[in-house]
């Protein structure tokens, strides 16, 4: 996770969420890399897997503002009203 951190500062997403897939299978239920994969994912305008990512990542660990805030972001933005 650490290593994905500085390559994310790098804006080496791709590296970057390779790295915590890899983490991921490790610890599936790791909310730091599940939020740190969907920040890479919305950074690379995959939209829909970062949203879940983000969902994720927030009922794992409800102190994860971060998640919660870019969770709330994209359902604005992407989620059809009904």
């Amino acid at each position: 996770v650490v290593a994905a951190r500085e390559l994310l500062r790098s804006d080496r997403y791709a590296e970057a969420t390779e790295l915590l897939n890899n983490a991921l299978v490790k610890k599936p239920n790791n909310a730091e890399a599940i939020f740190l994969r969907g920040f890479a994912r919305l950074r690379t305008k995959q939209f829909q897997e970062a949203l879940s990512d983000f969902e994720k990542a927030a009922a794992i660990d409800t102190e994860l503002t971060e998640a919660v805030k870019l969770r709330d972001a994209l359902k604005a933005e992407f989620v059809p009203k009904p």
